[in-house]
């Protein structure tokens, strides 16, 4: 779960980690723009102990298991960060379809937020953010949760 994705209000991607019965990382998958990718299996998994390691998307959080792996959407990143910046105004994904408060001067808000803060990615990935337990919640608490973040972030923004 983030707050933000640089075109639209909350962003949730996703990581699996297969672990096998000895409890040795066997495979890592992640979400990729609503799609799911294959990180690695076996020794091609970076890791640290039987934690992925896992790169970023600035601003978009799409994962991959090198750097190199945005290579191909480099030019496609910056202009997502830049000139679409908020573009999509509030996401409402399936999950949550009438939950959210979207409409046309909620999408007009989130827009104007986030045009204010279009970057240009650095393509820097020395921040780490480690994902420890107790940032891990139940999919059922997380699923009652974002409606409400999702209703107190669009009160903050004018």
């Amino acid at each position: 779960w983030w707050d933000w994705d640089i075109q639209h209000l909350y962003e949730l991607e996703h990581v699996w980690s297969y672990v096998s019965a000895s409890g040795n990382l066997v495979a890592v998958e992640a979400s990729w723009h609503g799609y799911y990718v294959q990180i690695g299996i076996g020794a091609k998994i970076q890791a640290e102990g039987n934690h992925p390691l896992l790169f970023v998307q600035a601003g978009k959080h799409a994962m991959v298991a090198t750097p190199r792996g945005f290579d191909e959407m480099r030019d496609e990143a910056i202009v997502a960060a830049r000139e679409r910046a908020g573009e999509d105004g509030l996401l409402e994904h399936q999950f949550f379809t009438g939950l959210l408060g979207k409409s046309a001067d909620v999408d007009a808000r989130v827009e104007k937020y986030l045009r204010a803060r279009a970057f240009t990615p650095t393509f820097d990935f020395s921040k780490r953010v480690q994902i420890t337990r107790e940032k891990l919640i139940p999919w059922s608490v997380l699923r009652e949760w974002i409606p409400l973040r999702v209703k107190w972030w669009i009160g903050r923004i004018s």
